[in-house]
């Protein structure tokens, strides 16, 4: 009986290894570097250091290519070893400890898709033009995670990564009342590049997210207690919306372009181009991101832009808004109004799109005011304030040329308007600095 169950494992193991296999190509590149070197330094009789060196290094790469749609990469590295060093192999005896992987991923295409999937250790690159990019470590680095990417179409492509950077979970601690804390290192990054290249033009707008535990910077030193101290008790995020917003610009500007000068479009109205540029260029994927970002975003934008007008004229009114009546005396006349509008635009276009236009002067002349008001505070706190004053005083000198040179405000001549609104500019820095040279902040 036994015999019997013997064959029928050792069946098993046979048939299941044979099963298991498949025929793999395998190629392997690398270079192996030889160093010979004879120099002094720094010219003293003992400085410690040998003025002859002999060293090597391998940098191997191995590829197991099962199919066009899956492969495997495993890149080693093996030394620096100087000749003579026991810890790294190079005295008599050898069996040095320097072998290193780099890299070890393996690249998959998602069945009936055209995109691809890799997988593992890997180095990530944010785009660059010149030189690297100086985020992720000069814009080549190594780390664990997902890449998926894919094109739109012969002009739009995409590429969604994961990086885990860091999650050692070194232990835990237990502080002064016993108390145990779980170590929270964890260090995620979650990016997206966009290539877009067309005749004579490549623009990659790129976004990145990055989530960090509260532990993985943690402060030198310890407290009284002599535990560690943290930053905070709580994870935070370091976030680059303003790369986003940025990326999402450039796209669209990018595809307005692409269209108007290639397709002779001529047309105004941005829902028949956003609807051209979704159908033509970005394909299905494309066309569900744009309605996100056409769509989604201007609505959770009217709902902020909502609130924070109740809650203007509540502080206006000195009206308490925790009660939901309050609310609602203030809010049925901002709809109320909204609604209005929206009819009027549909029944005199020419008409919204003058109202339109004030409103985007009224809302650059605002940030006019806010960045005055950030530099006054920053002068009064004894800071930089130069930072906000560039731009405040750039603002001005936009705003106030445009009201006089646009049709809808004074419609003066350009040159004019200029010298007009360069002047206001000088004036209102004069007032500032006569402000601050009276408030002793000079």
């Amino acid at each position: 009986m036994k015999r019997i169950v013997t064959l029928l494992l050792a069946a098993g193991l046979v048939l299941g290894a044979a099963a298991g296999s498949q025929a793999a190509d395998i190629k392997a590149k690398g270079t192996w570097e030889f160093g010979f070197e004879f120099s002094d330094r720094t010219f003293q009789k003992h400085d410690g250091e040998d003025t002859f060196k002999a060293q090597q290094r391998l940098r191997t790469q191995i590829d197991v290519i099962a199919s066009e749609s899956l492969k495997g990469v495993v890149f080693l590295e093996m030394g620096h070893t100087n000749w003579g060093n026991a810890k790294q192999g190079g005295a008599l005896g050898t069996d040095g400890k320097e072998v290193e992987v780099r890299y070890s991923y393996v690249d998959w295409v998602i069945p009936q898709t055209d995109a691809k999937v890799r997988m593992g250790l890997q180095p990530f690159a944010l785009p660059d033009f010149t030189v690297g990019n100086p985020i992720l470590g000069g814009g080549n680095a190594q780390g664990a995670g997902v890449i998926v990417s894919g094109d739109f179409s012969e002009n739009v492509g995409a590429s969604l990564f994961w990086l885990r950077a860091e999650n050692d979970n070194v232990g835990s601690w237990e502080d002064a009342k016993g108390g145990m804390h779980r170590f929270s290192d964890e260090m995620d990054f979650i990016g997206l590049t966009v290539p877009l290249t067309f005749d004579g033009v490549k623009v990659t707008p790129w976004a990145m997210y990055g989530s960090i535990g509260r532990d993985s910077f943690p402060t030198a030193g310890y407290n009284a207690d002599n535990y560690p101290t943290y930053n905070n008790n709580k994870p935070w995020n370091n976030s680059r919306g303003a790369s986003m917003a940025a990326g999402v610009a450039l796209i669209w500007a990018a595809a307005a372009t692409y269209f108007y000068h290639n397709n002779g479009m001529g047309e105004n109205n941005a829902a028949v181009v956003v609807d051209s540029i979704t159908k033509e260029w970005l394909g299905t994927v494309g066309g569900i991101l744009a309605v996100l970002g056409v769509i989604a975003a201007p609505i959770t934008s009217g709902d902020t832009a909502f609130r924070s007008a109740r809650l203007i004229v509540a502080d206006f009114l000195h009206l308490e808004q925790r009660s939901v009546s309050k609310r609602l005396v203030i809010c049925i006349p901002l709809f109320l109004v909204a609604i209005a509008l929206l009819l009027y635009s549909q029944k005199d276009k020419d008409g919204f799109d003058m109202i339109w236009r004030y409103f985007a002067w009224s809302n650059q002349t605002l940030a006019v005011f806010t960045l005055w008001a950030l530099t006054v505070y920053l002068v009064i706190s004894k800071k930089p304030y130069i930072v906000t004053l560039i731009p405040a005083l750039f603002m001005t000198a936009v705003c106030s040329t445009y009201i006089f040179v646009a049709p809808e405000g004074l419609g003066m001549e350009n040159g004019i308007s200029q010298i007009i609104g360069f002047a206001i500019t000088i004036v209102v820095l004069a007032f500032f600095l006569v402000w601050k040279k009276k408030t002793g902040n000079i």
